[in-house]
């Protein structure tokens, strides 16, 4: 028998393990692959959960090592060697030690929340593709990215708002900057997961983006407002809760300015009746149709003229009937 044959049918059951061995691996490998991904929230808020530890660690030394300060100032104080100078220091780095060790007990107190939390999610997240961390979290991303370019991109908003395009705005400079670093940290399509240090540093970066676009879009309707460009339509129930308070700003400048609007226009109506009542002459009804006729002296008497001189020095009992 051929040798080659011989061993094919020694060793027939190689090729199907192989085939086996490497579809198993496989398998294998997505299966994992699919878990880091599912995990990777969970994973993020216990790193983030560790760091938090660590400056806690750090800030309980550094409030120890202003404690120990401020006794050596005292003692140097006390023997005559120290300034009050250096007691006050002593003093002013012991305070801001205590408000960085609140914080950093606060931000514990949030990290473990924030663990289970993602815990919880991950027990009810589905098996798809869609519901992933990094998907969901790159959707969030692009649904702000949308939101902004509707300001930059339609003809309406982009009159009726034009600091969310004006980089001189402090809030529109800090969402420029917000868009510049989540767009950095975001992952390129062809990766398909981050470590959990990236990917709790590209959700900080998105809810940093999502914060100053909610706060440059309120400036930008409070601007809108206030210059007397208010925006097409109106908004409906669906106006969402950081712009409630924006509309109710710019309803009440529309009301005040259409207030003073019609105070203006009834004090100018009636400065224009007032002043055309001033200027019209008399109407036919008070003005008589003749000037009244001269009266007739029955005696044939002329009546003397007042406004020449003839007859001015005469009294009136001077040109009596008997004198003529």
């Amino acid at each position: 028998m051929d040798p080659f044959f011989a061993f094919a049918a020694e060793f027939w059951w190689l090729g199907p393990a192989v085939i086996a061995g490497g579809a198993a691996s496989f398998a294998g490998i997505r299966y994992a692959r699919h878990q880091r991904a599912r995990t990777l929230e969970y994973a993020a808020a216990r790193h983030e959960l560790t760091v938090a530890r660590t400056r806690l660690l750090s800030a309980r030394a550094q409030a120890k090592n202003a404690q120990a300060t401020m006794l050596a100032a005292k003692s140097a104080r006390q023997s005559g060697h120290g300034s009050s100078g250096e007691l006050d220091e002593a003093r002013r780095a012991i305070d801001e030690a205590q408000r960085e060790l609140r914080s950093a007990q606060t931000a514990l107190r949030g990290r473990r929340l924030s663990v289970k939390a993602a815990r919880a999610t991950l027990r009810g997240m589905p098996h798809d593709d869609e519901h992933l961390p990094l998907p969901r979290l790159i959707a969030e991303h692009d649904a702000v990215l949308a939101s902004w370019v509707a300001y930059e991109t339609d003809p309406e908003k982009a009159i009726a708002f034009p600091t969310m395009s004006d980089a001189r705005v402090p809030a529109t400079a800090a969402l420029l900057t917000s868009i510049d670093k989540a767009r950095w940290l975001r992952p390129p399509p062809g990766r398909p997961t981050l470590t959990p240090e990236e990917f709790a540093r590209y959700r900080a970066a998105v809810t940093e983006l999502g914060a100053t676009f909610h706060a440059a879009e309120a400036a930008a309707w409070r601007a809108a407002g206030a210059s007397g460009r208010p925006p097409g339509g109106t908004p409906g129930p669906g106006l969402p809760p950081h712009l409630r308070g924006a509309w109710e700003d710019l309803l009440e400048n529309a009301r005040a300015a259409a207030v003073s609007a019609a105070a203006a226009a009834t004090e100018s109506a009636r400065d224009a009746l007032w002043h055309a009542a001033k200027r019209s002459p008399r109407t036919d009804a008070h003005r008589p149709e003749a000037p009244p006729a001269e009266p007739q002296n029955p005696s044939g008497a002329t009546k003397p003229d007042a406004a020449s001189g003839e007859g001015g020095s005469s009294s009136a009992a001077d040109k009596t009937p008997g004198s003529i």
